[in-house]
């Protein structure tokens, strides 16, 4: 029982003296009572008083006590309100049944020894405190699945929750469009069978209940990996319905496991086409008498040579990344052109090569995918796509206008730059 908030007991009989006993005795037990001799004054009592149980007299002068118990208990103010029912009679089996059938919640034979009637009390509130516990698990369950999923759908690529046996715990939109089945195994019905083993596929055709199917998996899964570590692990590459995905295991809680896969194809594909430019931009290089050098050109990536300025670097691109967002889905102007410009020349005189930019542009995409709407998450992408070509144009332009064959292939600054 509740001390700070004594849990309160309304009692409902027309015999004045039992009112006045059973409400000494649980008010002695530290319950809060009040009494009423008729149905009438109960009524009023119990939309005011509100209590957490109702001691009520079936026979009272005014009315029915079933009558009463069901009308209290079709009544949405008094859910999860106790009755226990009264009788100075004794009462058969089918007198039992109508009581509960009228929603009653125990029947006690008056007169009622004052230990009986507190332990009466105090199990039905015991059973009503462990039902009301469960009901706020179930519902802390519900609200956690519904913002499992609503996380899940907010992702604009196939994700899923998977227990440790690769099971469907839940699965986005995308997913369950690409096959994913809340209940099945993921390799099954998401990855069509295609990337198990052959004698897995064999196990499957001849007993398709198997138990050793629990621990069956993917050619390319790293579920174990992830559960053996502790942490999120990562596959960068991973070949699959015809396209290119940037895969992850991530731990979550209890056993479960975020599998998520990006859609990498276009990444790539502008990768490849980045590498096409620097290609050119090296041909057009090696073009002019003396070849460009390792002295210009360096071999470590940006993020490995000046860590600490590639992470300004991170910073001003995810900057601008989100004012072309803007750009694009409010039509205002953020001056992204010449935020570009700058960068591209920033990123010139530190000598970055196409793999810097797209180290840099995947780096932020991954951020901000994970933390946008799908409509918003759309829209990045799209800008993305156009940022990124737009600055490593610009970073191409860089690098031809300060190339020059006349300088023996250096690197020609303009007065006042300096390589930072």
């Amino acid at each position: 029982m509740n001390t700070q908030h004594p849990q309160k007991i309304l009692i409902i009989d027309d015999e004045q003296h039992l009112c006045d006993g059973y409400r000494r005795i649980v008010m002695q037990a530290g319950y809060e009572a009040i009494s009423a001799t008729s149905l009438t004054e109960g009524w009023q009592f119990a939309t005011e008083f509100r209590p957490d149980v109702i001691l009520l007299d079936v026979a009272l002068k005014d009315g029915n006590g079933l009558d009463w118990c069901r009308k209290i208990k079709a009544d949405a103010q008094f859910a999860g309100t106790l009755v226990l029912l009264l009788s100075s009679k004794h009462i058969s089996s089918d007198e039992q049944a109508d009581g509960l059938e009228a929603g009653a919640d125990c029947y006690l034979l008056k007169p009622i020894a004052p230990r009986e009637l507190l332990a009466r009390v105090k199990a039905l509130l015991h059973l009503k405190e462990i039902e009301t516990r469960l009901q706020n698990t179930l519902e802390e369950l519900r609200k956690t699945s519904r913002l499992n999923q609503l996380l899940l759908d907010s992702l604009p690529h196939p994700a899923m929750l998977l227990n440790r046996e690769r099971i469907v715990v839940a699965a986005n939109r995308i997913a369950r469009e690409m096959g994913a089945k809340v209940g099945g195994f993921c390799w099954q019905d998401f990855g069509k069978c295609e990337f198990i083993s052959a004698e897995t596929r064999a196990l499957l055709k001849s007993e398709p209940d198997a138990p050793a199917l629990k621990a069956a998996c993917c050619s390319f899964c790293l579920l174990n990996d992830s559960l053996e570590a502790q942490m999120p692990i990562n596959l960068p590459e991973v070949e699959a319905f015809g396209r290119v995905w940037d895969t992850w295991w991530i731990p979550v809680e209890r056993g479960l496991f975020l599998r998520y896969a990006i859609d990498v194809s276009e990444m790539r594909r502008v990768e490849r086409a980045q590498e096409q430019e620097w290609n050119s931009l090296e041909k057009f290089s090696s073009a002019s008498r003396s070849p460009v050098t390792e002295e210009i050109l360096q071999l470590k990536p940006l993020h490995q040579a000046a860590p600490v300025v590639y992470e300004e670097l991170l910073g001003m691109y995810n900057d601008i990344l989100t004012s072309a967002v803007d750009e694009q889905l409010y039509k205002v102007n953020h001056n992204v052109a010449g935020r570009l410009q700058y960068l591209a020349e920033r990123l010139g005189l530190l000598r970055a090569a196409p793999r810097d930019v797209v180290h840099l542009h995947v780096s932020v995409m991954k951020t901000k995918m994970a933390e946008l709407s799908k409509a918003s998450a759309q829209a990045c992408l799209e800008a993305g796509r156009l940022t990124l070509l737009e600055l490593m144009g610009n970073l191409v332009s860089f690098y031809r206008l300060r190339i020059s064959p006349k300088m023996g292939n250096r690197l020609t600054m303009q007065s006042g730059e300096k390589a930072s």
